[in-house]
């Protein structure tokens, strides 16, 4: 009887594993023709504010500044959303031309997600981006997307953190700073 629990959980544990198995596909970089203005950037900022991805992100890069691997100032999430509230600024309304002087950052990173579910319910896609902006000119300097396939077997609930985990760890491999 021990023999046959043994090998039950077995089959579920790599059922389990099997059930959200991720790939992920790049796409091309966008560079600016200003990209050259990147090289100024000092300190930059992480946007959307008071969102999971802005976290997630600090954090993240907060290690791999640590450790050397990235060299930029980044200025805390806390004091980013702090400066916007107190500007009066709500996430849905930010003007590029205001974000560098309120901020008081030479650019700007932000981050989006989109979470796209498979009509047919195996698989899904998150597709996670990262633009550059430079603060005086507004211009969007850099950018680049990563798409993280899951596949999951039906009737399972998907976390999209974890997705959203894998295309920001992806980005600041390729982050150019």
């Amino acid at each position: 009887m021990a023999i046959r629990f043994r090998v039950l959980l077995m089959a579920l544990l790599c059922f389990a594993l099997s059930a959200h198995s991720q790939s992920r596909i790049s796409s091309p970089t966008y560079f600016s023709p200003n990209f050259d203005l990147i090289h100024n950037h000092k300190k930059i900022a992480i946007l959307p504010y008071e969102s999971y991805m802005q976290k997630q992100f600090f954090l993240e890069a907060a290690n791999k500044i640590r450790k050397g691997r990235i060299e930029i100032a980044l200025q805390s999430f806390s004091q980013t959303n702090e400066l916007l509230k107190t500007a009066g600024i709500e996430s849905q309304k930010i003007e590029a031309a205001e974000l560098g002087t309120i901020l008081e950052v030479d650019g700007f990173l932000i981050i989006d997600a989109l979470y796209v579910p498979s009509k047919g319910g195996s698989d899904a896609i998150m597709t996670v981006t990262g633009s550059i902006y430079d603060s005086k000119t507004t211009e969007m300097l850099w950018q680049k997307s990563y798409e993280i396939h899951t596949a999951y077997q039906s009737g399972l609930i998907i976390r999209q953190e974890p997705m959203i985990q894998r295309g920001i760890k992806d980005l600041l491999k390729v982050l150019p700073y």
